[in-house]
């Protein structure tokens, strides 16, 4: 169980990183369209590119609620608070601080 929720901890924080990347993507996004010639069609796409980056901002919230959530079960049931990958070496585990986590 105690790797088990490592595990969990180490999808919600991958999951919660590619929330960011799709935030800054809809920025990128955004900035090109602005370069455009104005018109209703780009005021559409810019509204849904608005309305997309807010929901990506709102999942990076929830996931890192939830990453809280694990960590502290994990604190709780087994005194860790590793986050690991099935694709990460044993180097690579992190300890919850977010400060370390790249």
């Amino acid at each position: 169980m105690q790797h088990k929720l490592a595990g969990i901890a180490g999808n919600v924080w991958y999951a919660e990183k590619s929330a960011d990347m799709s935030d800054h993507n809809f920025t990128r996004t955004r900035d090109e369209v602005l370069k455009l010639a104005g018109g209703a069609t780009n005021q559409l796409i810019l509204k849904h590119i608005h309305n997309g980056a807010r929901d990506s901002v709102a999942a990076k919230r929830m996931l890192s609620n939830l990453l809280g959530e694990v960590i502290s079960m994990q604190k709780g049931m087994f005194g860790t608070e590793i986050i690991a990958h099935p694709e990460w070496t044993k180097e690579q585990l992190l300890p919850h601080n977010p400060k370390e986590i790249p």
